[in-house]
């Protein structure tokens, strides 16, 4: 068992040493640095840190002389676990939307570490501080059941992230510009599911079997696989930002800024003329089909022409029919929803809001 032991903390070891590098060459990108890299680094060092707590568990010699000095280091890493994905999620948010904006609301993917940091903080409280070592060891502070639940709601959590993210990219219609991160984040899912996998038949079998250490192997290297991945892409989003200094989002779709022009002229002819923001149906790609182009390069012109991504330039469409139908007709709030366009009254309701300040009634009380 001891030689399996050191094989785990070289796969930590490993880790740390290859996000250690990717940390220590994306910092001294310094100005060419956006947040989206800065977002990269911070998931890199909690990635570290956990890793750190993972062969600290392996090399027992190592425990016992953090154990005896410095207890708490060994409790370190576990509210960090649940830190790591909520950072990997905003660099994905950033690369599907760029320039996003980090918002109050994106503290919230990081309440669960908070919480699970405070629990901890209250239970070593509870002891004297000669007694941490004992806490520490005896799992006084964190017990098995909390260890197992852990373990598979930080590996959940990447799974759900990755998830959403593929979902938000292929209704953004950015598979074909952005292909390399639906692809990463497939394979992160992968990569997760081998363990949650591996983690599952060990809890059943109550043993660590000869099927756990080669999925455990292959886990391994299948992450180190994809990390490395996940750096040559981050490479490749820096070098395609420099070398013509344009946004990335916009860079290899193929338009040229004449075109960019012609199409934007087309989409405000269609728009006006056809009215197609009527159907609460359109998509994204029906209307690029309409225009005969491609999903991502009509995404190009929206963002680049308005600010704006898809479902916000269509919804001010509706939003400025259904103003003109409250003033001028004598239509109900819910039948001048639906045939501006909207199908969900609380997306009419919040975008009418944010977009006039006023709800619908008032909106239409103020013009009478």
């Amino acid at each position: 068992m001891l030689e399996l032991h050191w094989l785990k903390s070289l796969f930590h070891f490993t880790t740390i040493f290859l996000s250690g590098f990717f940390v220590t060459f994306l910092i001294q990108q310094k100005e060419k640095m956006r947040t989206r890299s800065r977002y990269l680094v911070y998931f890199l060092l909690v990635l570290v840190i956990t890793e750190i707590g993972g062969m600290l568990n392996h090399l027992v010699w190592l425990e016992e002389m953090v154990l005896a000095r410095w207890p708490v280091i060994l409790l370190l890493d576990n509210p960090f676990l649940l830190a790591g994905a909520p950072f990997l999620w905003l660099y994905i948010r950033d690369c599907v939307a760029e320039g996003y904006r980090f918002k109050h609301v994106d503290h919230l993917h990081f309440l669960p570490a908070v919480l699970f940091a405070v629990v901890l903080v209250f239970r070593l409280s509870q002891f004297q501080v000669s007694e941490w070592g004992t806490a520490v060891s005896q799992r006084e502070l964190l017990y098995r059941n909390e260890a197992v639940w852990l373990h598979f709601i930080y590996q959940l959590q990447f799974c759900l992230y990755a998830g959403y993210g593929i979902f938000i990219t292929a209704k953004e219609g950015l598979f074909q510009y952005r292909s390399g991160l639906p692809k990463l984040l497939i394979g992160l899912i992968l990569v997760k599911s081998i363990d949650l996998v591996e983690y599952s038949i060990y809890l059943i079998s109550g043993q660590v079997s000869l099927i756990n250490w080669i999925l455990y192997i292959v886990y391994q290297i299948a992450l180190l696989s994809w990390l490395a991945l996940l750096f040559f892409d981050a490479i490749k989003d820096i070098r395609r930002f420099l070398s013509r200094g344009v946004p990335l989002k916009y860079d290899n779709t193929g338009l040229s800024e004449d075109m960019v022009i012609k199409v934007r002229m087309e989409l405000l002819d269609l728009m006006v003329n056809e009215k197609p923001y009527l159907d609460p149906l359109v998509t994204l790609e029906k209307l690029a089909k309409k225009l005969m182009i491609q999903p991502y390069q009509l995404s190009q012109v929206i963002n680049s022409s308005f600010n704006q991504n898809f479902f916000e330039f269509i919804n001010g469409y509706r939003i400025e029919e259904s103003k003109r139908m409250l003033t001028s007709e004598h239509a109900s709030i819910e039948e001048v929803m639906h045939q501006s366009g909207f199908n969900s009254k609380s997306v009419f309701n919040t975008f009418f809001k944010k977009t006039t300040g006023l709800t619908p009634s008032a909106y239409r009380n103020q013009g009478t």
